[in-house]
C-alpha cells in the first residue's frame, strides 16, 4: 500500500477492500492510495470488521494481537478527508455489519 506500482491519476476508482486494517503507514497511505485515481474520480474502503458495529465483541479480540487498525465508521471518514479526499461518506449497514467510507480526488482548481 504504501507504494503503489500505478501511474498517477491510472484509475477512475481506487478500492479497497479489508486490506486497511494492515497498511504499514496508517498516516501516509491513504495519500498513496489517493494519487491512483484519476481527479474527481472515486477512492471507497470497504470494511466488515471497524469498532462500535454490532458484532464487535466478537472482532475486537482478533484485531488487537496483530495490531491491526480498527477505526470507528467516523474515523474511516476522517481519514479519508484527512487524506485530501472531497466529498467523503460513510454508508454503514449495521444489520449487515459493514461499512463502506468514500470520497472524490479532487480535480485542480481552474484558474
Amino acid at each position: 500500500m504504501s507504494h503503489l506500482p500505478f501511474p498517477e491519476a491510472a484509475f477512475g476508482i481506487a478500492t479497497a477492500v479489508e486490506t486497511h486494517y494492515d497498511w504499514p503507514d496508517r498516516a501516509a497511505d491513504p495519500r498513496e492510495i489517493l494519487r491512483v485515481p484519476k481527479p474527481g474520480g472515486t477512492l471507497a474502503v470497504v470494511a466488515e470488521a471497524y469498532r462500535g458495529r454490532r458484532l464487535d465483541a466478537l472482532d475486537r479480540p482478533a484485531m488487537m494481537p496483530h495490531r491491526a487498525t480498527y477505526p470507528s465508521v467516523r474515523e474511516h471518514g476522517d481519514r479519508l478527508s484527512e487524506a485530501g479526499l472531497s466529498n467523503v461518506g460513510v454508508f454503514e449497514d449495521r444489520r449487515r455489519g459493514w461499512i463502506c467510507a468514500a470520497g472524490k480526488r479532487p480535480s485542480p482548481a481552474v484558474a
